[in-house]
């Protein structure tokens, strides 16, 4: 790479932090073992600041909500402690526009959930947890393939996918297959 197309490729990347469509699009899809889901509230980085957003983030199947930083210097990103145990991506989404509001002078408290601290590992979700795991080795199944596979009644997997659709938790496509 000639001096030229370095120092383009730099400034590319400092002006991807600068704005809030490119930061998004520069977002990585894992951080810190965590999927980022969405990153909104942005506030662009400078001299000596890091750009920033609030982020729903989700592993596993409980989402969460984070402030996302890019570290310029270390070209890096990274999550600051959030909200967790949220267990439906609307839930999160909820939060993540309540701390905004605080953040940007509102005030409005934020939905009571559990600090990173108080959490020495997430709960179990039960068949919820199994269906997504399956479904990331096994993906583009129906539910009658996922009951078979996970041994469970078709009518309790049927149910537990169009609720984990309409929570973000899965995929489906009109064929009825489903992907994480």
């Amino acid at each position: 790479m000639d001096d030229t197309t370095h120092e383009h490729h730099q400034l590319t990347k400092r002006r991807d932090r600068q704005d809030p469509v490119a930061f998004r699009l520069a977002t990585p899809a894992t951080v810190g073992g965590y999927t980022v889901i969405e990153a909104a509230f942005f506030t662009p980085g400078g001299p000596g600041c890091h750009a920033s957003a609030l982020a729903v983030t989700r592993r596993g199947t409980n989402y969460s909500t984070h402030v996302l930083l890019y570290d310029e210097s270390q070209d890096a990103w990274s999550l600051e402690v959030g909200h967790y145990d949220f267990a439906t991506l609307p839930l999160a989404q909820e939060d993540l526009a309540a701390r905004a509001n605080i953040t940007l002078g509102g005030a409005v408290p934020p939905i009571e959930v559990k600090e990173m601290q108080d959490v020495t590992h997430l709960p179990s979700t039960g068949t919820r947890e199994q269906i997504v795991e399956w479904v990331r080795e096994h993906q583009g199944k129906t539910p009658a393939e996922i009951a078979a596979g996970l041994g469970l009644g078709r009518d309790q997997v049927r149910q537990a996918c169009r609720r984990m659709v309409r929570d973000g938790q899965l995929r489906s496509t009109p064929g009825g297959t489903y992907y994480p």
